[in-house]
């Protein structure tokens, strides 16, 4: 969104005058708690940003010295992630519902609004086109994954009058409940199709499926059995590079068995070149995660040359087992339910390799292999289709979404009529005397935060 597509009848400001924007806590790391302790309250971190709202889970807890009275977050508070290993998470922001007992932590930043303007108002603007081409551009062609303050207290915002944000605000409220109507329904039919394609995976290696395959009662041997290789990625920090090798960890692995590769970041052929072959992933392997969300298998039917990190396996089937068989293997009940068992840790579930390795399958001659296959693809082909019409409908709601906030910040949301109706009310005013407003009250605000030379002469004085 360009800002000087913005009604000839409204200012901009700089979000730096519309509020102040203030450090996250920083604390050492030995005294982060994962469990509420007397005198600790608790930090959000980039985590708890998710989809414009802040989510209460996965916190730390740190002792009160470390946060200052002004750090507690405040109701209408702007939370922002500025800086993180992810690209794609550096610039979340999210709006505080209500007061908190507790701050963020010190990759994030919090906004808090002055009074003189509405703070959803700002806060759909940081949900907005405009805001989200300004962090595209400034992550860009950089392997640095941080935002500087002015990169937020400089950019330019539209401001019309205080009522016409209000309303602004009120019909992008309406708006977006009858698209989150329509968003809900379709990830409940998500969730139905995962429910049915469990189904359709238990039954197939039970035997189920097909009269072809029936019997249920193949040969039990262990993963290992049937692997050339399981082994996982490479244990050292990889050297990262603006260029070369892509490299793929957790979170570039969705939960539809895929990897995105947009959102890797690279390491240089050297690197590449010296790993071992059995951690060269190649066509025909399956990945494995191992840790965290572990338990996603991904199916590597294409030709391209990358690596990983070691919180994921990879399984390099032998000759004469099938790919894709394995890969919906490590996708059925069964097979989820023994690596459940044989993982480790509390806070961090694991798959070790060695527990990987002595999982207990089914051994299918390649026949068996082959039709299960093909009686497993030829029901989930139906599913597949769905779920590719539910994707594509998900991103045009978002699509939608965005033109809704376009439209909002370039002062085409409301009709005349409405807005002939918004110069009746108490307090509107034109947005040129807002703006002088603004500036006085952020003139006094600056004024007592910040004492004078003479002040502050007398102060060192009888100290």
């Amino acid at each position: 969104m360009d800002v000087s597509l913005k009604r000839s009848d409204w200012e901009t400001s700089s979000v730096g005058l519309l509020g102040n924007l203030l450090k996250g806590v920083s604390y050492k790391k030995d005294d982060a708690k994962k469990t509420v302790t007397a005198g600790n309250f608790p930090i959000l971190r980039a985590n708890n940003i998710v989809s414009g709202a802040l989510y209460f889970e996965d916190l730390v807890y740190v002792p009160q010295r470390y946060i200052s009275d002004v750090q507690f977050i405040k109701r209408h508070d702007i939370i922002f992630c500025m800086s993180s290993g992810s690209k794609h998470l550096v610039g979340k922001s999210a709006k505080a519902a209500s007061d908190f007992k507790g701050s963020c932590g010190a990759f994030c930043a919090l906004f808090r609004p002055l009074d003189l303007v509405d703070p959803n108002y700002l806060a759909y603007f940081f949900q907005g086109p405009y805001y989200k081409l300004v962090i595209s551009e400034i992550s860009k062609g950089t392997n640095i994954n941080n935002l500087k303050r002015e990169h937020i207290v400089d950019l330019v915002v539209p401001l019309p009058p205080l009522p016409e944000q209000r309303h602004i605000v009120a019909k992008i409220g309406g708006l977006f409940s009858e698209l989150d109507k329509g968003v809900e329904t379709l990830k409940t039919l998500q969730q139905q199709l995962k429910i049915y394609r469990q189904a359709v995976l238990k039954a197939a290696f039970a035997g189920k499926l097909t009269e072809k395959v029936q019997s249920g009662n193949w040969p039990l041997v262990c993963l290992r059995d049937i692997a050339e290789y399981i082994t996982d990625g490479d244990h050292q920090p990889p050297p990262k590079s603006i260029s070369g090798i892509p490299f793929i960890t957790i979170s570039n692995i969705d939960q539809n068995n895929r990897i995105d590769f947009s959102q890797s970041f690279y390491v240089d052929k050297d690197y590449y070149h010296r790993l071992k072959n059995n951690r060269k992933p190649r066509k025909g392997d399956v990945l494995y995660t191992v840790t965290g969300s572990y338990g996603i298998p991904v199916l590597i039917d294409f030709d391209k040359e990358f690596c990983f990190q070691r919180h994921i396996g990879l399984i390099r089937p032998q000759k004469g087992i099938s790919s894709k068989w394995l890969y919906y293997l490590l996708q059925s009940p069964a097979f989820y339910q023994q690596a459940l068992r044989v993982s480790t840790g509390t806070a961090q579930k694991t798959i070790p390799l060695s527990g990987l390795r002595s999982i207990v399958v089914p051994f299918m001659t390649s026949k068996e292999q082959e039709v299960l296959v093909s009686e497993i693809e030829s029901r989930l082909s139906v599913a597949d289709i769905i779920e590719e019409t539910i994707k594509q409908t998900l991103q045009q709601s978002e699509a939608l979404r965005q033109s809704i906030l376009k439209k909002a910040f370039e002062g085409r949301l409301l009709s005349a009529a409405e807005l002939e109706e918004l110069r009746k009310e108490p307090d509107w005013e034109p947005a040129s005397v807002l703006l002088e407003k603004i500036k006085a009250q952020k003139a006094a605000a600056d004024a007592l935060k910040t004492p004078t030379k003479k002040s502050a002469r007398k102060g060192k004085k009888q100290a």
